[in-house]
Parts: C-alpha cells; structure tokens; sequence
C-alpha cells in the first residue's frame, strides 16, 4: 500500500507517521488482527484518515469523545485501543498543583510523548490517558508532582477532559507561522517574529523557531504570555486574496 510520491504530494510532513502506517495496515492483514499507533495529535489523526480514506477500517480513540490526543486503531473496528486511565489525588489546601505541574513531572519520566495522551487536573484528581506500558511505569515512577506526593491508580471510569474554546475569525495573507501567530495573539508581524525565535511559541506541543513553517487545519499554537490556541478551519478568501480563518481560543 506504500507510495512514497503519494506522500510527498498529497501529505507534506507526514512522510514517516504515513509510513508507519502502511507498515500496521500490513501487520493487520497479514495477522488479521488489529494494530495501534502511538497517541496521535490531531493533525496527525486527520491525515492519517485522509490517507487512508475507505480502503482499511480505522477508529479514533483517546480514552473519552473528544479527547486531544487519540489511538488510531487499524484494521479492525473493534480492536482494543490499550488505553488505560490513571488518577491520583492533588486535593492538598497547602500545595496547589498547576497543568505545568504534571506534565513536567510525567516528561521528567524515561517515556516518550507518544506513550501518553490527556494529561489534565479536574476535580481535585491529576488524570493521565497513558499506553499500557506507561501506565506501569507512571504508577511505579510518578510518586511526586512539585512538592505533592501522590499515588496513581487505574480509574475504573472514564474521566473526560471538558475543554472550552472562543472562537473568532482573522484574515491572514497566509499560513506561515508568523502571520497566523499576528492573527492568533493580535499582535505584528515582526513582534510574532521574535516571540517565535525567542522560542515562545510550540505547534502542536513542540517549539518552533521557523517563522516560515507552514501552518495546517487543527494545528495547535501556544504563544507564551497569549495563551493556547486551534486552527479550525479556512471559512474563505477575501476579494484581496487572504486566508478568512476560524480560530479557536482555549478557555
């Protein structure tokens, strides 16, 4: 099923996570059995269902509807996702724990960020969608978050994550990284510039420095000091041939 040139024209960036998944369609018809990719952010889960369209069942899961980061379960519909929900207690009035809190302290662990989706505080709980490998050494290892100790366990529910936008429109010029972090954060050009080379600003988790990265639908922006946000979708062009794009704000 693998075709490098389809990549390269049709799917930009997406070359290795594609050929990956050529390799578990192949594993799944060849044992007909079920493979599952790593967490997916979601550009990657959209592309990966661009790609393989109809032509070979896939499902989408990260431990609850509408989480952030999801499985893709190849192959077979109802193959096992093996995604385990853990909690631990942070109700502490003394020491309050803090998003950058967690996940700073799951990062200092020896896993890769492909091992764990959701990772959020709700309800006085610290909750992580993990692979089942993770979730062994996440409920050995992560004894302490700052100054809290804690103990995870497996939930025996689901816990979802209610994640909130505001939504609002901007035109850009285009989709390189500097012009739809002006647009995001409502400031210049030239500042979002140096906010990007000054390393403060991470697409989809990860910091980047290029300011002509090219930017796609359901990428998400964090620009530190302005906040986090979505590229949902382009509504249209504008009669002077800009980008009129729908924007999402995290709350």
């Amino acid at each position: 099923m693998s075709n490098n040139s389809n990549y390269s024209q049709h799917f930009k960036g997406y070359e290795e996570l594609l050929s990956r998944v050529d390799d578990l369609v192949d594993q799944s018809e060849r044992y007909q059995k079920a493979r599952v990719t790593p967490f997916l952010r979601y550009n990657e889960a959209d592309a990966i269902k661009r790609y393989l369209g109809k032509r070979v069942p896939v499902r989408f899961d990260g431990g609850y509807p509408e989480a952030e980061y999801q499985r893709a379960v190849i192959g077979k519909e109802e193959g096992d996702s093996e995604i385990v929900c853990l909690t631990a207690d942070v109700s502490n009035k003394m020491v309050k724990i803090e998003h950058r809190d967690l996940y700073g302290a799951l990062m200092s662990l020896s896993l890769k960020r492909e091992q764990f989706g959701d990772v959020f505080l709700k309800e006085g709980k610290a909750v992580i969608y993990c692979t089942k490998e993770a979730s062994r050494i996440i409920m050995s290892q992560l004894t302490q978050i700052a100054h809290l100790h804690v103990s995870f366990e497996v939930s025996d529910k689901a816990i979802a994550n209610e994640v909130k936008y505001t939504e609002f429109e901007k035109s850009v010029a285009n989709y390189r990284l500097d012009a739809i972090v002006s647009a995001m954060a409502n400031i210049s050009r030239s500042k979002a510039t140096d906010m990007i080379r000054a390393k403060r600003v991470s697409v989809n988790h990860e910091v980047n420095e290029s300011v002509s990265t090219v930017c796609k639908d359901k990428d998400i922006i964090s620009i530190r000091g302005y906040g986090r946000y979505v590229i949902f979708e382009t509504i249209s062009m504008t009669r002077k041939n800009r980008y009129l794009i729908r924007f999402g704000k995290y709350s």
